[in-house]
């Protein structure tokens, strides 16, 4: 540490407790800096192993009727099922979510088209909104 700072002017500046930057502090002096370094991430280990997650990266890239399900697109809550009857685990929605991130996809929804749709017709019935939504603001 800096010889003109001390620990508290240090926790406020990388926003830390005081009692953190002593505890970093009596370890680095006893160790070195392999001491304060974590060598695991925080938090909760996953549920899945990372064999399942590759089995359900697999799965994910194929289409949800092929594996037998009736909906058309993986999102949070569909995958959480999935995983549910495949791995007999039970995620939330959003856990499911972040697993879905975490193996590298992203929540794409479909565009619909519409075949007989006539786009002339669509042009002219934007302009015709427009028009009335500028009328009705001038109104109001």
């Amino acid at each position: 540490m800096h010889e003109f700072m001390n620990c508290t002017l240090v926790a406020e500046l990388i926003k830390k407790s005081r009692r953190t930057i002593q505890t970093w502090v009596k370890m680095f002096n006893g160790s070195g800096l392999e001491a304060i370094v974590p060598n695991t991430p925080p938090g909760r280990p996953s549920s899945l192993s990372e064999e399942q997650k590759e089995t359900l990266k697999t799965d994910v890239l194929m289409h949800p009727r092929e594996l037998g399900y009736e909906f058309s697109n993986w999102e949070g809550k569909s995958v959480a099922h999935h995983i549910k009857q495949k791995f007999y685990v039970e995620l939330s929605v959003r856990q499911a979510q972040r697993l879905l991130h975490e193996l590298g996809f992203t929540l794409q929804r479909p565009k619909y088209k519409f075949p007989k749709a006539d786009p002339k017709k669509q042009k002219e019935f934007l302009n015709d909104f427009k028009k009335v939504w500028i009328l009705s603001e001038k109104m109001a």
